[in-house]
C-alpha cells in the first residue's frame, strides 16, 4: 500500500464493504502531474485469490480514451480532423440518410439511430439496445447492421449513447486510414509508448492462461452474485473496441494523463490536446444521467459533477457502468483511476465513487 501514509481517509474508505470482500476487490491509482502517489489493491479477484495491483480488470467504457488517442494520431498523420463525414472513410455508412454524420457526432454520442442505443425522451429513457450488433456473426456483419440503420432525427441534435456501435465505426475508420487492425494500432501507438504493459485490448484463448484476470461480478440486490455476461463464453474473446480493455488501474490512468499533457510526450500535438480537453456538448439531455445536460469533449466526459467534483473544474475522463472511473483534473494535476470487480447497483456505485474521490482530494488538501 505504498503512498497511503498520505491518504488516511482514503484507506479508511477502501476498507469498506463496497470496495472489498471475499468475493470481489478493487484497485486505486492516484498520480499528480503524471507522478504516482499511490497504487493499491484490496479484496479478492475471485476464487479466494488476492487482488493485486497487477490484476487485469475489464475497463468497460473507460477503454474509450485509447481509441480516441489512436484516432487522433491517425487523423493528424493525414491532415484531417473531427469534422470529416464518416462516409469519407466508410462510404457504405452514408446509407439510410447518414451522409451528414461526422466523426464529431460519433465522438459526442449525437448520432440518433432509430433502433440502436440509449436516448432520452420527456417520458424517460428510450432503450433500443445494441443486440443486432452484438449478435452479429462477424465484424463485417456488425458494421453492416450499423451502416444500414436509419436515423430518427438530425445528427448533433440529440444524445444517443452506444456502448459499442459508434466505436466499431470509429475503429473501422482507423483501420481504413492505416490499413491495420485497430488492436495492433492501439498497441503500437498507445499501449507501448505509454508503458501500459499490463493491458490488452482483447483476450484470446491462447493468452487467457497467462493473464491474472479479475472478472466482473454482478451484485444486484436480492440476487445471487453472477459473472457479467461479457466475462463468459464467446463474449470474452470478442473484438469490442471501446469496452474490452483489461488491465490494472495504473494503466487505465495513462491515456488521460497523456491527453492532459503529463505523460506520453509527443503522442498528441497541442492542437489535438486542446480538442480533446475542450467541452463541446453542453445542452443536450444525457440518458446515462437521467436527462441531465452532461458536458462532453471528443470521446471523453468533461463534466466535473460526474466525478464528484465541483462545477467549474476542467476535467476529462470516463466512467464504466457500476465498476470503473478515471479522470484527470486539469486544474490540480490529479489523476484518479479506480477499478472494482464488484458491480454494485447504480446508486451505490455512484455513492462509493464519489466518496472515494472526495477522500483522495481531502487527504491531499486539494478540495
Amino acid at each position: 500500500m505504498s503512498g497511503l501514509s498520505r491518504l488516511g481517509a482514503t484507506l479508511g474508505v477502501l476498507r469498506g464493504p463496497d470496495f472489498a470482500s471475499d468475493r470481489f476487490g478493487s484497485q486505486l491509482f492516484v498520480s499528480r502531474f503524471g507522478e504516482p502517489i499511490v497504487d493499491v489493491a484490496v479484496g479478492t479477484r475471485g476464487d479466494g485469490k488476492e487482488m493485486t495491483t497487477a490484476s487485469r480488470i475489464v475497463w468497460l467504457c473507460c477503454s474509450k480514451p485509447l481509441l480516441v488517442i489512436a484516432l487522433a494520431r491517425a487523423l493528424a498523420a493525414v491532415g484531417l480532423d473531427e469534422h470529416e463525414p464518416v462516409r469519407a472513410f466508410i462510404p457504405e455508412y452514408a446509407a439510410a440518410g447518414k451522409g451528414e454524420v461526422t466523426l464529431e457526432h460519433l465522438l459526442t454520442h449525437t448520432v440518433p439511430y432509430r433502433s440502436l442505443g440509449l436516448s432520452w425522451t420527456e417520458d424517460g429513457p428510450r432503450q433500443a439496445g445494441e443486440q443486432p450488433v452484438l449478435a452479429a456473426p462477424s465484424w463485417d456483419a456488425g458494421l453492416t447492421v450499423i451502416c444500414e440503420m436509419p436515423l430518427r432525427g438530425m445528427p448533433g441534435a440529440e444524445v444517443t449513447y452506444t456502448n459499442v456501435s459508434n466505436w466499431i465505426v470509429l475503429a473501422e475508420v482507423v483501420q481504413r486510414l492505416t490499413s491495420r487492425a485497430h488492436e495492433d494500432l492501439v498497441h503500437d501507438e498507445v499501449l507501448g509508448p505509454l508503458g501500459m504493459d499490463g493491458t490488452s485490448t482483447c483476450v484470446t484463448e491462447e493468452s487467457l492462461p497467462r493473464l491474472e484476470l479479475a472478472p466482473l461480478l454482478l451484485l444486484d440486490d436480492g440476487r445471487s452474485p453472477q459473472l457479467l455476461e461479457a466475462e463468459t463464453g464467446g463474449w470474452q474473446f470478442g473484438r469490442w473496441p471501446g469496452v474490452a480493455c483489461r488491465g490494472p488501474a495504473r494503466d487505465m490512468a495513462r491515456p488521460v494523463e497523456c491527453v492532459a499533457g503529463w505523460s506520453g510526450t509527443g503522442r498528441l500535438d497541442a492542437k489535438w490536446r486542446a480538442k480533446l480537453t475542450e467541452p463541446r456538448r453542453f445542452d443536450l439531455a444525457d440518458p446515462l444521467f437521467e436527462g441531465a445536460e452532461v458536458w462532453w469533449s471528443l470521446g471523453l466526459c468533461a463534466d466535473p459533477v460526474v466525478y464528484g467534483l465541483p462545477l467549474g473544474r476542467q476535467v476529462i475522463g470516463h466512467t464504466g457502468m457500476r465498476s470503473s472511473l478515471v479522470f484527470a483534473d486539469l486544474e490540480t494535476g490529479l489523476t484518479v483511476s479506480f477499478l472494482s470487480t464488484g458491480m454494485l447497483p447504480l446508486a451505490r456505485d455512484w455513492a462509493r465513487k464519489r466518496k472515494l474521490v472526495r477522500a483522495v482530494f481531502e487527504d491531499l488538501g486539494l478540495r
